[in-house]
């Protein structure tokens, strides 16, 4: 069966003391709208969130958000919130936590002043090797209270997560990748001065000083692995245009079939290279207001999108983006109208990029078709995650379930998460001393797996 994916981006919730939610009816005529499409096309199977899902990263701002999508997910004919995933974007940053968060100024101040091909070494060892690298993510806490419900946080040592366990296209797999573009994000995204002493020999930083993109992702997200009958989806919020290292990890993206976007606030799709990867800059569900509001071309919007299956060999992605009509007041088809690409099994690559002499795999562009190492991504179904070590899962729980009864268990109350872990006998007094919940549940959900106690967890979950 061909597989149908929402993506929406930007949809900028505000806590209540804003004022009026002037975009409440615009959110729910996306509910009708879908709700119109999944009626006459047939159910949606999955909704990537591609970030800036907040205003301010405020708690009350997310509990907006879970609502809406639980609204969202209600009208997609058959799923759950287990087929609901997520990505930060800037305004999932805290700029009220980073202002007194000298730490994570530091970190930022560093990556943007170092040279571009020096931001692997600062990611690793300020990240991954420093022991003290959770501070780095105090200004994502309340994103990541939201995220940890669909099993999507970012974490410094696992800043970005991937999930192949529920969806297929035609009997390929899917490995839904989140990148975590906003690592370096804060109020000088689009003022950034770089030291001209720093700058890297790369295409971006041959850009006057003041034109160069302040964000940063790093190759340890974007090492996508290589596997047979695997098509590859990778979200994140910022596209090319903002990363300082593109030019670095771009040639890891390329394994990609379809690229993700959101930021701009501008609906746009481009396939540069003849079957090559897809490129897809979702608009805003919620309109620039301080710009003027609903105006060409960020008109708010968001994109239903078909994959399916045309041979052993091709993968067939329909692009059906819908805007905000002000005269109708309702969303309608976008005026660029649906679009389709066609991609390889292993995409293509630009053409001064193909290696001639290397054919040993007979795959396009000399790209091998074997499993590369995969990077140190944490799974959004943990409880699956021995299955990608090539062990057999639990013979009474289908793959697709184990997702479910992961997120199931993170929707319940954090006191009642614990709780079910000390029922189960999967953590100890000990194990409470933590400071960082997120862990705490990644370890039940890990002991859990190991232990075998997945039907016990489903079912203390569901009378929970």
């Amino acid at each position: 069966m061909p597989l149908r994916i929402v993506h929406v981006s930007d949809i900028h919730f505000h806590k209540d003391t804003y004022g009026w939610d002037a975009n409440r009816d615009q959110r729910q005529e996306l509910i009708s709208d879908l709700k119109d499409i999944v009626l006459s096309e047939g159910p949606v199977d999955a909704i990537l969130v591609g970030g800036d899902i907040a205003f301010s990263a405020e708690p009350e701002e997310y509990d907006t958000a879970r609502r809406w999508l639980s609204d969202l997910v209600a009208v997609c004919g058959g799923i759950d919130d287990s087929a609901v995933w997520t990505v930060p974007g800037n305004h999932d940053v805290s700029w009220a936590v980073l202002n007194d968060c000298h730490i994570a100024q530091d970190f930022r101040g560093h990556l943007r002043e170092c040279a571009a091909t020096a931001v692997d070494e600062i990611l690793r060892v300020r990240m991954s090797a420093d022991p003290a690298a959770s501070g780095l993510f105090i200004p994502f806490k309340a994103y990541n209270d939201f995220a940890e419900q669909y099993i999507c946080r970012s974490t410094p040592t696992q800043p970005h997560w991937f999930d192949d366990t529920t969806l297929e296209v035609d009997g390929w797999t899917v490995r839904l990748t989140g990148l975590n573009s906003a690592l370096t994000s804060d109020w000088d995204d689009h003022n950034f001065q770089q030291r001209a002493s720093a700058a890297s020999p790369h295409a971006h930083d041959k850009r006057e000083p003041s034109d160069l993109p302040a964000l940063v992702l790093g190759t340890e997200q974007c090492r996508i692995p290589r596997a047979e009958h695997t098509i590859h989806v990778v979200m994140a919020h910022h596209p090319p245009e903002w990363i300082r290292d593109w030019d670095i990890v771009e040639p890891y993206m390329r394994r990609g079939h379809l690229w993700l976007f959101g930021h701009e606030h501008e609906y746009s799709a481009k396939q540069t290279v003849a079957y090559g990867s897809v490129q897809l800059s979702a608009g805003a569900v919620g309109p620039e207001l301080d710009e003027g509001g609903e105006t060409e071309p960020f008109v708010p919007a968001y994109s239903v999108i078909t994959l399916s299956r045309t041979d052993d060999e091709m993968l067939a992605i329909r692009v059906q983006p819908r805007y905000w009509s002000l005269r109708q007041t309702r969303f309608v088809e976008h005026p660029s109208g649906e679009q389709n690409y066609e991609v390889m099994r292993v995409p293509a690559l630009p053409e001064q990029d193909h290696d001639t002499t290397d054919t040993s795999q007979g795959a396009p562009g000399g790209q091998a078709t074997d499993e590369s190492t995969a990077s140190s991504a944490s799974s959004a179904s943990p409880l699956a995650a021995d299955n990608d070590s090539g062990h057999e899962g639990p013979p009474t729980v289908a793959r697709p379930d184990l997702r479910r009864i992961a997120t199931q268990y993170m929707s319940r109350p954090a006191t009642r998460r614990v709780a079910i872990g000390l029922e189960l006998g999967v953590i100890e007094d000990s194990d409470l001393g933590s400071d960082h919940e997120g862990d705490l549940y990644a370890l039940i959900l890990e002991r859990v797996r190991e232990r075998g106690l997945i039907e016990e967890l489903a079912a203390k979950t569901a009378g929970a």
